[in-house]
């Protein structure tokens, strides 16, 4: 098990004994994709839980928590159980080159010297984002 309590076989066994989230109606959805577009827009690629209430304003529409909703939908998000935190997969594939004041991506060479807190995984592009809000549609009336 990885810091973001990933575990192959134990995820795959909740979600065959678990309902499946895209089946709690339209609502989920709506909660889904504005997660997937604020995570992978933000110009930092992870969110404490706290800090997530303050940003995005609002209550989930399909669940008590939005911590709820990422951990019912590890096909997007994981969920460091050490740091509170969520991330978007996608987005955690990428490299931490982007420097957060600037928003560009940097070398290597760039970032020697810099505080590490400065640096993030670069923001997806809209097609990225349109991808996976694509995909979460396609979830939902696959069932």
């Amino acid at each position: 098990m990885d810091s973001y309590g990933s575990s192959p076989k134990q995820d795959e066994s909740k979600i065959l004994e678990s309902e499946n989230p895209y089946l709690i109606g339209p609502s989920r959805l709506i909660d889904v994709m504005a997660a997937i577009q604020f995570l992978g827009t933000y110009r930092y690629y992870k969110v404490g839980f706290d800090y997530w209430h303050d940003r995005i304003k609002t209550e989930p529409r399909s669940a008590c928590t939005w911590e709820e909703i990422f951990r019912q939908h590890p096909e997007f998000f994981r969920v460091n159980e050490d740091e509170k935190n969520v991330c978007l997969i996608l987005r955690r594939a990428r490299s931490k080159n982007f420097d957060v004041r600037s928003e560009e991506i940097v070398s290597p060479e760039e970032r020697d010297g810099l505080p590490k807190h400065r640096f993030s995984r670069a923001p997806l592009s809209t097609s990225d984002v349109s991808t996976l809000v694509n995909a979460a549609r396609q979830l939902l009336r696959g069932h």
